[in-house]
This record gives structure tokens, sequence and C-alpha cells, in this order.
């Protein structure tokens, strides 16, 4: 038996060591890893959205205001990615970026239930989801949800015995959409309650002459649609005997927004046996009706992270923190369409660990065009010749003040210094209908690059194209092995980039660590070509060396 035993634990030790030994023998260095001229170290894919919206019933319905977040809204409604609503046949189309571990998102529709979309994974790059969500305007539930994540303050007012709150609004490609609540603390049931309208409008729901039902379906009401007693508005009458001793029941109705550019302020009228309240309602909400979309990278909260390393064509130490900057888009679209109008983007310059002089830009699509001024907080951005290029500073010491000699933000030895956040507004021209070349590019932060020294000496993301200001005689140079016949940049002889988009914002070494020794699983994910250890840059258990990462304070 002894002997059964000791064969059975030698044995056991020779097969835990042998399923050690692949993860053992990583790299350490990133001349070590083994990757696929395909490879291109993306840490993102993008997501092909396709979304009808339907009724209770399973019958396509238009117009339906969603919105689309990462997380679920209920514990983290501030990441959302699209504010939108679907066209006149209940449909939505378009293509987002998305950290290429997400398996599956969160979708509402106005103040209705929270519903799961998986997304259907075709590569380490391309997903899609294609999915159908309903839309029920009189849906109370989730409306505490709905208001925090529209940012809408409520508002309430009482009169006579009555409590009344304007609970949120929120506006689709053509109409907004009032919740209110009635408190009736009478003992005499309520009779009637009336909603402002705006001068010469009728709500385009509840019709005239409907039945309607609340949301709490423990009442219904005849409506009258509009009427001007007494003063313009919809009339919700009881059919029977209305509620009363303070209890509550919930009000909806829609506006088109056409009738809504500078309304603030909405009265209500209540009436109980011979009791009757009136009050004003003054409310803070932008109809911004013309921008029927907006989605934004990675979310409307949250930062994704550059960094370049700047020894191009020479392969430098891949400490890849020359330069590290954060990035934030939000692209909107104007009218029901899905043709966009303005960029607003943020910048977070953190780290400068170079001591060359460093310019940082992004071209815009072959589709797009700067289309009048553009702006940014920090007035350095400005558009070069092509009309798609913006450059939002040629020497990145112009941001940060520079320290002689030292490093910015790299150093755990030298002082931490304050960094910031730049502002920028693009309008834009969208030429929706020309062919453009597909690529990564297309989307959000599209081509961004650094330039080092001069204008002409730039670093892009792996098999990014350089612009035309670029020098091509560089190409093939040193340790470069980019073949632009080929659409081959920026790639070495062993196919390693000289910069990284990381889909999320996120640390980085320290000065002289290559990134492959502060980052424990980096190797895995790269040896495996994008399809293991897809979250490698994440503040997991284990994924990080600290020691070797820089600690912003």
């Amino acid at each position: 038996m002894k002997k059964a035993i000791g064969l059975f634990l030698f044995v056991l030790l020779i097969v835990v060591g042998c399923d050690n030994t692949e993860e053992d023998n990583y790299p350490t260095n990133m001349q070590g890893l083994n990757v696929s001229p395909d490879f291109d170290f993306n840490t993102t894919m993008q997501v092909s959205v396709k979304l009808t919206s339907q009724n209770a019933n399973g019958e396509v319905i238009p117009n339906a205001p969603f919105s689309l977040y990462k997380e679920n809204p209920a514990y983290l409604e501030d990441k959302r990615i699209i504010r939108a609503s679907t066209n006149n046949e209940g449909d939505f189309e378009d293509i987002i970026v998305l950290p290429n571990y997400y398996r599956k998102l969160y979708i509402q529709s106005g103040i209705g239930e929270i519903q799961e979309l998986y997304l259907n994974i075709i590569g380490t790059e391309e997903a899609e989801i294609n999915a159908f969500f309903t839309y029920d305007p009189t849906d109370i539930k989730g409306l505490s949800k709905f208001k925090i994540s529209d940012k809408f303050e409520s508002v309430t007012a009482s009169d006579n015995g009555f409590d009344i709150t304007l609970h949120t609004i929120f506006s689709s490609t053509f109409n907004a959409t009032f919740v209110f609540s009635v408190t009736n603390n009478h003992p005499f049931g309520l009779d009637t309650v009336k909603f402002g309208l705006p001068a010469n409008s009728e709500a385009s729901y509840p019709t005239d002459g409907e039945t309607y039902t609340s949301p709490t379906e423990l009442y219904t009401y005849n409506i009258e649609n509009p009427t001007d007693n007494p003063f313009r508005a919809i009339a919700f009458e009881t059919i029977g005997e209305g509620y009363k001793n303070g209890d509550s029941d919930f009000f909806i109705y829609t506006v088109n927004l056409a009738y809504l550019s500078s309304w603030d302020n909405v009265q209500v009228f209540a009436k109980a046996g011979t009791q009757t309240g009136q009050v004003t309602l003054n409310f803070d909400y932008n109809f911004n009706w013309w921008f029927s979309c907006q989605i934004s990278y990675p979310s409307e909260t949250e930062y994704a992270t550059l960094a370049f390393e700047d020894y191009w064509p020479l392969e430098g130490d891949y400490d890849m923190n020359d330069l590290v900057i954060d990035y934030n888009f939000t692209v909107k679209y104007k009218d029901d369409t899905l043709i966009k109008e303005i960029i607003l983007a943020k910048f977070h310059l953190r780290a400068i660990g170079a001591s060359y002089h460093l310019g940082f830009g992004f071209q815009l699509p072959e589709n797009l065009e700067v289309n009048g001024d553009i702006t940014s907080t920090n007035g350095l951005a400005y558009v070069e010749a092509d009309n798609r290029t913006i450059i939002l500073f040629d020497d990145a010491r112009d941001v940060i003040p520079d320290n002689p000699g030292q490093f910015i933000n790299t150093d755990p030895t030298l002082p931490y210094t304050p960094t910031f956040v730049i502002g920028l507004a693009i309008p834009v021209e969208d030429n929706w209908w020309e062919i453009v070349q597909m690529g990564p590019w297309n989307c959000p932060p599209y081509n961004p690059f650094i330039f080092v020294g001069q204008r002409s000496h730039e670093i892009h993301l792996a098999n990014y194209p350089p612009t035309l200001q670029a020098d091509f005689e560089l190409f093939g140079t040193d340790n470069d092995a980019s073949d632009p016949e080929s659409d081959v940049y920026y790639r070495t002889t062993e196919n390693l980039p000289w910069a990284f988009n990381i889909g999320e914002s996120t640390v980085y070494p320290i000065e002289k660590t290559a990134i492959i020794q502060a980052f424990n699983y980096f190797a895995a994910w790269a040896n495996s070509d994008g399809n293991n250890y897809q979250d490698w840059y994440k503040d997991e258990p284990g994924y990080r060396n600290n020691d070797l990462i820089y600690q912003e304070p």
C-alpha cells in the first residue's frame, strides 16, 4: 500500500509539473514572443449593433428611445455607450467598440425593464449583436434608475392637499414623454387631473377620447386632449371612484418635440370633490431633438489608454510610457439619421517618459472632414490641410510643465507632476456615401499617433496607416519591417508594435521596465494571438507586478 501511495504521489508531481510548464516558460522579454503577422496587439473589438424595437405583443414599434450600457445600470448606471432611438421602421444599426473580453451588454428602453444582450463573437476583434428589445412608454418600472441615469432632477410642488411631482422627462427622435405622480390627501376621490401643454399643441399620447390605464393598473381615466380650461392641457378624468386619503397614481403623456424648444415649466390642476389645487413646476431639461443619437467610447464617463514607445524605427525598451494618454470620445448624430455632426473628445495626458519632444494627433477616417472651427480647452489644437488630421499639441511639454532633465510620472523616485484633461469639440461633415478603407481606425480613437522631434516622424498603432505628412523613407530601416504595399506598418521583424490601444484606462510600467514584465499575463495574451487573458491589463489577482508599475497618487 505504501508503495502504491508513493507511486501515486510521484505521478501526481509529474502531472502538476507538466501542467505548469507552458505558463512557466512564457518569455520575459518582448523579443521572445512568438506572434503572427496578423496579430496587431489590439485589446478592443468592433461590434456591429443591429436592434429592433417592439411592443409587449412582439409588434415592431418605431422611434423607441433606448440606452445601451456596458454594465447593468441598476448597479453602474454611468457606463452608458449609446443614447438613441430607433428609426421610423423601428430599427437602429451602428458600430461600437468594446474591450474584447466582453460577452454581453444591457439595454433599457425608456423607463422600462433592463434586458441583457449577448454578443456573437466572430473573432478576437469582431462581434455582433442582432436583437429585439421591448419598449412600453407606460411602463413605470425602473423609473428611479432612469431618472438617475438621465441626470433629471425631479420637481415637486403642493397646493391645497395635492402633492404633484414631475419625476422625469425622456426624449426620443420626435417626442418627449413626461412622467408625473399626483398624491390626493383629501377624503374625497380624485376627479380630474390636468397637465399643461405648450401653446397650439396637443399630446400625441394618450389621444382624445381614449381610456387611459395608469401604470399601477389600479385606476382608469377618460382622456380629453386638449382642453383649454383652466389652461391648455391634457385632462385625465377618473372612471369610477378615484383614489384618496394620501394615495398616489402615475400619469404619463407625450408631446411632439417641435413644440418644446423653449418650454421650461408645466402647470398642473387637480380636483377631488369640491377641493382644487393648481401648481406650476419649473424644470431644467435640454430638448436637443436634433441630436437623435450619441455614441461614447469607451462609455460616457470612462477613459481608455494609448501608450507609445518613441524609438521607432529602432526597437526601444518597451516600457510603453514615453507618452501615456487616456481618451474619451462622444460622437453625436444629427436629426433622425446616422450622419455624424460633432465629435466631442477628452484627452488626459498622464505621463511623459521621453527625453524627446513628442507631439500627438489623430486622423479621422476618409468619410469624415472637419466642418468649421474646432475648439480645445488648451488652445493648442489645430487641423491640418487634409481637413481630417487634428493635432492636439506639437509638444507634450507644452501641456505638462517641463522639469528639466526629468521624466514626468514614470520614475517613482521623482515627484509626481499634476496632469491635465484637454477637451476638444470637432464639427464634422459625414460623407457617409463615400467608399472608405475598412479598418479599426473608422471608430474612435480613429488613427492616433505621436511624432518625435519633427512632424514627419510619425509613430502609429500596429498596421495603422501613416498620414501624408509622414516620412515614408523611414519604413524598412533599422528594426522596422513595414511594407506599405502590403498595408503593413509599424511592425518589427518579430511583428512587435510601437504603440498600444487599451480599451479601458489602465496603469503602465515604471521607467526601463518592459510591459511584458509588469503585466504577468501579457505574454500569454500575445503568444495566443489575443485569445487568452484578453483582460491582461486589469487589476485582477495575480495579473500585475505592482513593484514594476508606476503608482499614481
